[in-house]
């Protein structure tokens, strides 16, 4: 029976979760209007305006989750291929911007993501601290940049002090991560060859 190393399966899962993902966000507003029209007019509003606004902010807040999962894979992964002493949680900061300084600055993994991706994900986590955290005002600090991310990519919406999720912002969401999960998975996948 061949064994897939650690780090393909690591770049193949990347993959498959990318694509799984994207199929799936296309078929669930279909099956909310065909539930809509299936359940009349009384409960309407339920399935065009509840559920999904549910649905897309637990959709993009889990798929930031997700990718923040394969980044500390990542650094998991390199350590022990690198043999290198220090491991993930002993840098500064949180996150995939810890990750990165791990992979990037410690480990000297070759990771050939943009810096526009660098930003978008940034922008990701901003958005999905606020849809998790919630208080989002004109006062708070992603405020601007959210505003500004969402005129500039439409995948979102900021109308007074709310954030507005929808399809557009998944499949946004998932044109960011599953180029970043190519470009990780691949770094990792080419340290061992």
């Amino acid at each position: 029976m061949l064994k897939i190393p650690a780090h393909s399966r690591f770049y193949f899962e990347c993959l498959n979760f990318a694509a799984a993902a994207k199929e799936y966000a296309s078929r669930v507003d279909e099956l909310l209007n065909q539930m809509a029209e299936a359940h009349g007019e009384d409960e309407y509003g339920l399935y065009t305006t509840t559920i999904p606004a549910l649905h897309w902010t637990a959709a993009t807040i889990y798929i930031y989750a997700n990718l923040e999962q394969r980044f500390t894979e990542a650094c998991e992964i390199v350590k022990a291929v690198k043999h290198l002493d220090l491991g993930y949680s002993k840098f500064q900061g949180q996150g995939i911007p810890r990750a990165k300084l791990y992979l990037i600055d410690y480990a000297k993994l070759h990771l050939k993501i943009t810096k526009e991706a660098w930003e978008h994900g940034a922008l990701l986590g901003k958005l999905r601290n606020s849809l998790v955290h919630g208080g989002f005002s004109k006062q708070h600090e992603n405020f601007a940049p959210l505003s500004a991310y969402a005129a500039k990519t439409s995948a979102f919406c900021v109308s007074g002090e709310s954030i507005i999720v929808t399809h557009k912002t998944v499949e946004h969401a998932l044109g960011i991560v599953a180029s970043v999960l190519d470009r990780l998975g691949e770094a990792v996948y080419v340290l061992q060859r």
